[in-house]
């Protein structure tokens, strides 16, 4: 199995063709329009030539992005239906109850503790649960899907109608957070990269084999913009390349549950750059209050 070299991924990062198409769509609004690739937001006072095309473009591409958002929740149910198939078609998915059991454990105390905590003191000190619940198809849409920039469409619309982030900061703030912010994806390769590490030695794991796992993992989710839809496992092999010592086809014990954990990361990638994001457009005084009920 072929996957790209640490050199041919620093090259190659950079937003897709539909990534930037997304940036425009969902960085224009009101008194702003976007520069395509990750939605940089210019004034709109004063619009002339090229800007006014930008930001009509950007208003069409919007409510393009908007039906396509709203007929996704048909393509989830084959998307579900591909994820079981496939992981029923493993004879052995029983090996890795371990690990799975650890990253659950992980994803619940992060999503369900730290970021509301977080969100708690470092926001309006409300309650942080209704945050959570406008991510959740984004989040949803991310674990089924396993695709980065699929599930950027779900999360940055919902960002804007159910937690009121304008387009002024979620336009530049989301596809950002994906492209270089891909914290989920780093955490499921840090405790994937581990459990072979385990599996390759019978020694214990030493305090300095931990704080490199971390610090590789960091680096490379910043790499990780070219692969939206393998991130946790391209980011596996990358590791295993880079730790040599005959690790380097390690990677391939986790092939079964690849789709698992490349779900789990683009999930907790998609709760972080919500989280990010409205933080941002609280500090700047720009959110929106909307009620619950009105949420999409």
């Amino acid at each position: 199995m072929q996957l790209p070299s640490l050199g041919v991924m620093s090259l190659a990062t950079k937003p897709s063709k539909s990534m930037a198409l997304e940036g425009a769509v969902d960085a224009a609004e009101g008194n702003s329009s976007a520069a395509p690739p990750v939605g940089i937001v210019l004034p709109r006072a004063g619009l002339v030539g090229p800007s006014k095309l930008f930001d009509s473009l950007g208003r069409i591409l919007y409510h393009i992005n908007s039906f396509v958002v709203e007929i996704l929740a048909i393509g989830m149910i084959a998307l579900a239906s591909y994820l079981l198939l496939g992981l029923r078609a493993q004879p052995d998915l029983a090996l890795f109850s371990q690990l799975l059991t650890v990253l659950v454990v992980d994803t619940v105390i992060i999503v369900f503790g730290l970021f509301p905590v977080l969100l708690f003191y470092l926001g309006k000190r409300e309650n942080p649960y209704r945050w959570l619940y406008a991510t959740l198809a984004g989040a949803i849409t991310g674990f089924l899907s396993g695709d980065a920039y699929l599930s950027l469409s779900v999360t940055m619309r919902h960002g804007k109608e159910s937690l009121g982030v304008p387009r002024t900061v979620g336009g530049p703030a989301f596809p950002l957070a994906v492209l270089f912010g891909r914290a989920g994806t780093a955490l499921v390769t840090a405790v994937s990269f581990v459990v072979i590490l385990k599996s390759y030695s019978s020694l214990g794991i030493t305090v300095l084999q931990v704080l490199w796992v971390m610090g590789a993992s960091f680096v490379v989710s910043y790499l990780l913009g070219s692969v939206p839809g393998m991130g946790a496992f391209v980011a596996l092999s990358l590791l295993c390349g880079s730790y040599g010592k005959g690790l380097e086809q390690g990677f391939l014990i986790l092939k079964p549950v690849a789709p698992l954990l490349v779900g789990f990361g683009v999930m907790l990638d998609m709760v972080s750059a919500s989280l990010v994001s409205l933080l941002v457009a609280r500090h700047e005084g720009v959110q929106k209050e909307i009620e619950v009920k009105d949420y999409i």
